[in-house]
C-alpha cells in the first residue's frame, strides 16, 4: 500500500467515526402545545453526569458558547425560542471563574404556520452545538442533531 493510502485510509477513518455524544434528548419529556397556527414544544437535554457544556453567554474567548439552531417543516418558521430551566455551575479552570450549563436543560421552540398547511407528521429537526468539559479538561466541540415529530 503507498504512502498516500495509508493517508487517505486514515484520515477517511477519522472523518467517519461518530463522535462521543454528552448530551442527548429526553424523548419520553418532550411536551406539545398545539393553539391554531401555533405550536410550543419543549424540548429536554440531558448532559451526562460529570460533565458540563459552556453556557449560552459570558464564555472565556477560548471556550465556545453552546448555540442550538432549528429547520422548520415546510410552511413554517421559528416565532421564538429559549433556553428553560437551565442548571447553571460555577466552574473554575485555571484560576478564572466562569459559569456552565449541568445536568439539564430545556429549550422551548414556538413555530408558526401557514393556514394552508396540513398539520400532521411534522418533524421539527434542530443541532445544538456545545462543547464539553469535565474537572481535568475540554473537548473538541460537538454537534448533536435532533428531530421531534409531531
Amino acid at each position: 500500500m503507498s504512502f498516500y493510502n495509508i493517508i487517505w485510509c486514515l484520515l477517511f477513518s477519522l472523518l467517519c467515526c461518530q463522535q462521543k455524544q454528552f448530551v442527548r434528548l429526553v424523548d419520553d419529556d418532550i411536551k406539545i402545545n398545539k393553539q391554531d397556527e401555533v405550536i410550543s414544544i419543549t424540548i429536554p437535554f440531558e448532559i451526562l453526569e460529570g460533565y458540563h457544556i459552556q453556557a449560552l453567554s459570558e464564555t472565556l474567548d477560548n471556550l465556545i458558547p453552546t448555540e442550538i439552531t432549528f429547520d422548520p417543516p415546510y410552511g413554517s418558521h421559528v416565532i421564538k425560542y429559549e433556553f428553560v430551566n437551565v442548571h447553571y455551575d460555577t466552574v473554575i479552570l485555571n484560576k478564572i471563574t466562569h459559569r456552565v450549563l449541568s445536568k439539564e436543560f430545556d429549550v422551548i421552540v414556538t413555530l408558526k404556520y401557514d393556514r394552508d398547511v396540513e398539520h400532521k407528521n411534522l418533524k421539527l429537526e434542530g443541532n445544538l452545538y456545545y462543547q464539553t468539559c469535565n474537572d481535568r479538561q475540554c473537548f473538541f466541540p460537538r454537534m448533536y442533531s435532533f428531530g421531534v415529530t409531531f
